[in-house]
């Protein structure tokens, strides 16, 4: 397991100007992707997931239709 601590909000404002589709909502760094159905979307979610595992960061995902 990694070991991680939280950033700092100026780290945080560094890294948001470093990559595109992420912003800050209050406490949370969020990305609106929009896929071409549910199956895509779950696809995704599933991967994420598989990823979060292993880091041990759960983030918080919604998935919701037209």
């Amino acid at each position: 397991m990694l070991e991680s601590s939280r950033l700092s909000d100026e780290q945080i404002s560094t890294r948001l100007t470093e990559i595109s589709g992420w912003d800050r909502r209050g406490e949370l760094i969020a990305r609106l992707i929009v896929f071409a159905g549910f199956r895509e979307a779950l696809d995704f979610v599933n991967r994420v997931g598989e990823l979060a595992e292993g880091l041990d960061h759960h983030p918080k995902i919604i998935v919701t239709g037209k």
